[in-house]
């Protein structure tokens, strides 16, 4: 959205992706760098040293160092989590020079991300800017039963759905959420409109779709 013009207010209570985010704004080329020395030591090529990574990775002092060990598990991640669960060696097909060559130019123009320590989407707009559209990554769509222990990863934010879906039909924002597909979303958001996406961001019925697109206009 940000390359086109648009300008893009991001918000996070999770300070580790705040983080990564300020740091690849910040200096592309030094997370590019740290990440490349990354890849072809034991940290980037030793699973066992992998797996003790994702537990140590957050107690790095430089915030650069972290940037790069970030980007380097999640790559290699099954999940997309960085600190917990499964990592695979043949995901880091992805994580090639070209793209590190890449990544030292990165560039977001019109980007802007605030680290919150509340509910993002529950908090009041930026004064003296006007928003067209509250976007939420909501992400996985669950009953929130089991959510003990799901906030010991680091760059997890858990995501209250009740609230949500309560703050997009009360609020007179126009609300997007975007989720990973899920059979329950049509009969949980039933006042709502719900669309279903491929990965190419093509309409689709749910059983061929990877995601959803919840409005709330």
């Amino acid at each position: 959205m940000s390359q086109n013009n648009r300008f893009v207010i991001g918000s996070t209570p999770n300070y580790v992706i705040y983080e990564f985010w300020h740091c690849m704004l910040e200096d592309p080329a030094r997370v590019s760098k740290i990440a490349s020395f990354l890849k072809k030591s034991p940290l980037g090529t030793d699973m066992p040293i992998m797996y003790m990574a994702q537990e140590k990775w957050a107690e790095y002092k430089d915030p650069y160092v972290r940037a790069a060990m970030f980007l380097l598990l999640n790559r290699h991640s099954v999940s997309g989590d960085v600190s917990k669960g499964e990592l695979s060696g043949d995901n880091f097909i992805n994580f090639n020079p070209l793209t590190l060559s890449k990544l030292k130019s990165f560039q977001a123009k019109n980007f802007f991300l605030n680290f919150s320590e509340g509910v993002p989407y529950l908090e009041n707009e930026p004064e003296g800017i006007d928003v067209n559209y509250n976007l939420v990554l909501a992400g996985k769509f669950n009953y929130n039963l089991f959510d003990d222990g799901k906030g010991e990863v680091h760059e997890r934010v858990l995501v209250n759905h009740d609230e949500l879906r309560d703050f997009i039909g009360s609020n007179e924002r126009k609300s997007i959420l975007i989720y990973e597909t899920h059979k329950a979303l049509d009969k949980f958001y039933k006042n709502f409109n719900v669309t279903y996406v491929d990965q190419e961001g093509r309409k689709v019925e749910q059983r061929n779709s990877t995601g959803a697109i919840v409005a709330n206009f």
